[in-house]
């Protein structure tokens, strides 16, 4: 029972147990007891983690992150929807297959640049 891996084996329980045996060495009792302080002290970091999670302004720090995800999902889908509508009207207008590639190449980016400004039609929802 000298190995620290074998005491982080042991349950709390266990080390309870080994704690009130009178026959193990003092070096060993001591080995348990820290064995037991660091578990506690785990536990105190886990429970000071969730607390601050629990907290309003970690919520409302998620629910903004949230919320960014949210837009940056609704412009990829735009920049896919402008890139579709490029793409089959410069099919239907005759342009080479090249010239359509690169259509589709930039429509993204372009959609970006062009941000909030209103397109004629909208995206379906």
């Amino acid at each position: 029972m000298t190995n620290t891996l074998q005491l982080a084996d042991l349950s709390d329980d266990e080390l309870r147990a080994l704690l009130n045996d009178e026959s193990l060495p003092l070096a060993q009792q001591i080995k348990v007891l820290d064995e037991r302080r660091h578990r506690a002290a785990v536990r105190r970091k886990v429970e000071e983690m969730a607390e601050l999670v629990a907290t309003v302004p970690v919520m409302a720090a998620l629910d903004d992150s949230a919320q960014m995800v949210w837009k940056a999902q609704a412009w990829l889908d735009r920049t896919k929807w402008v890139r579709s509508k490029a793409v089959k009207s410069a099919l239907a207008a005759g342009y080479s297959v090249r010239t359509v590639a690169e259509v589709a190449r930039v429509a993204p980016s372009t959609a970006l640049r062009i941000g909030s400004q209103e397109v004629a039609a909208e995206p379906p929802g």
